[in-house]
């Protein structure tokens, strides 16, 4: 993942760090993601991206794999 503006930073989390994330919609096709880790006081954000379910359809699976109880939808 590239950071700031620029995305003169690149950064990576292994995905068995993966322990939840919240997706924020800001439209119908429009959200900002929160992805937790490990290690990691803050939530990483992946802010105003298009079709964030894509995303999260994708992270999904390997929370199960890490044996996180996925929660219910409140959509």
């Amino acid at each position: 993942m590239q950071k700031g503006i620029g995305g003169k930073r690149v950064e990576s989390l292994p995905l068995a760090d993966l322990l939840g994330f919240q997706l924020r919609p800001i439209g119908e096709q429009l959200g900002t993601v929160a992805v937790r880790v490990r290690e990691r006081e803050k939530a990483l954000l992946i802010c105003c991206i298009e079709y964030p379910k894509q995303l999260t359809d994708l992270l999904e699976p390997v929370l199960v794999d890490n044996g996180i109880e996925l929660q219910p939808s409140t959509e």
